[in-house]
């Protein structure tokens, strides 16, 4: 049984958390488990990553706050983190007949970390990992998460637990992990940007159809969104469009007297001459 490490939170405004470092010191490797809001809806495939990450830094508190017991993995700044790396002091250490457990702590929090033994630890091993519990020492951990046991907090599963003989190299951490805070935000926002800009598009493109329509002389009835739909799909560029993306497009567009509804709330025309 794991025992429960007191988990602090990480700052609150930062709410936008929803990527070989060389070492010093021995070394042990060890083995782990690893609204129906129609903007929901839009394909972000262009506009953002891939959800998945191979590496990232990170502070223990940047792994609590996003933490969900349901959760087979963690994910932060919308990706899931694969291999993480946290720097911290042990706290605390238990050895069980299956693993090691300790709980690590740095200035953002604490949390369980555990090394599988797949077999006997070599005397010389057993050395190194006693040598790791004197005088709380700063280790970095390259682990992963492990949901097996990230029923009632987060725990790690340690691939590799390394005493930090210099300083510095907790600040270097603290440096690769706000260089990734600023990263990741910067390309929120650029993805905000982007995604503003195609709703923009879309209803522009919308407008454009309802008012080349009714200039066409083909009647004041317009088209149903169902239909408008359609259209904007043969467009290479809205070919994923949806209905829900063509309602919030249209919205905008009324509240700016540049369509109306006309035989029903699902049909509208151009109000642009």
């Amino acid at each position: 049984m794991l025992n429960n490490p007191i988990i602090s939170n990480f700052p609150k405004d930062w709410d936008f958390l929803h990527e070989n470092n060389n070492s010093s010191g021995p070394g042990i490797e060890g083995s782990g488990f690893i609204s129906n809001d129609p903007n929901e809806d839009f394909d972000k495939s262009s506009l953002e990553p891939s959800n998945k990450i191979n590496f990232m830094p990170l502070k223990i508190g940047m792994i609590n706050s996003t933490w969900k017991s349901d959760s087979r993995y963690i994910q932060i700044f919308g990706n899931q983190v694969e291999i993480i790396k946290i720097v911290g002091r042990i706290v605390n250490v238990q050895w069980t007949d299956q693993n090691n457990q300790y709980l690590i702590e740095d200035d953002t929090g604490r949390i369980m970390c555990i090394l599988v033994r797949a077999d006997e630890f070599s005397e010389y091993r057993t050395k190194q990992l006693k040598d790791l519990e004197n005088g709380h020492k700063l280790v970095k951990i390259y682990g992963g998460y492990n949901p097996i046991n990230s029923t009632q907090y987060p725990v790690i599963s340690i691939y590799s637990i390394k005493c930090i003989q210099n300083f510095n190299e907790s600040l270097l951490h603290d440096l690769d992990v706000m260089h990734t805070i600023l990263k990741k935000n910067s390309q929120r926002m650029k993805n905000e940007d982007n995604r503003s800009n195609y709703i923009g598009s879309l209803s522009s493109y919308i407008a454009k159809l309802l008012s080349d329509h009714v200039k066409s002389g083909k009647g004041r009835n317009g088209f149903n969104v169902s239909e408008i739909t359609r259209q904007c799909q043969l467009c290479p560029e809205f070919q994923n469009v949806t209905e829900n993306h063509v309602m919030t497009c249209l919205k905008e567009l009324e509240q700016e007297a540049r369509v109306y509804q006309t035989i029903d709330t699902q049909t509208f025309s151009s109000s642009e001459i």
